[in-house]
């Protein structure tokens, strides 16, 4: 109930009030950028298989900054969340420098806090528009091959 980005309407999916009507899928126009060619063909054989039962179209999400702006976020939010850890000077205390420095940096300003929230708000709305009339957004799960076994 405190949670504001959540809603408390009941999902209902309403396909099969339509017959014949097939699931849309989208596709990010880049989903394939830096993953290996057989992460990139299992892809493209598995978008071939869902057209059979769904629409398949790419899209493009608008030019937003979609990596600064949850990564200000997390930083706020870790800061609160370890406040008496940090401020305790426990981080000193971490036996290895590169578990140090995350909290060496941990100070978010308030200003750029509540900007990359303001932010946030945008990227949401931006991406709600553009995916909002599909029924899913399909993309590879990972840039490399399956782990050795």
């Amino acid at each position: 109930a405190n949670d504001t980005a959540a809603s408390d309407r009941a999902f209902e999916y309403d396909s099969l009030s339509k017959p014949g009507r097939k699931f849309r899928l989208a596709v990010l126009e880049n989903a394939t950028e830096g993953v290996d060619d057989d992460v990139r063909g299992a892809f493209q054989h598995a978008l071939e298989v869902l057209a059979d039962v769904a629409t398949v179209e790419t899209v493009v999400l608008p030019d937003l900054p979609y990596i600064p702006v949850p990564i200000t976020i997390l930083f706020a939010e870790s800061a609160s969340a370890q406040d008496e850890f940090i401020e305790g000077g426990r981080a000193s205390e971490l036996t290895s420098p590169e578990d140090r420095y995350p909290y060496a940096r941990s100070a978010v300003l308030a200003k750029d806090y509540l900007k990359a929230m303001r932010v946030r708000g945008a990227i949401a709305k931006a991406i709600d528009g553009v995916l909002s009339g599909f029924d899913a957004l399909v993309a590879p799960s990972s840039p490399g091959g399956r782990p050795p076994s």
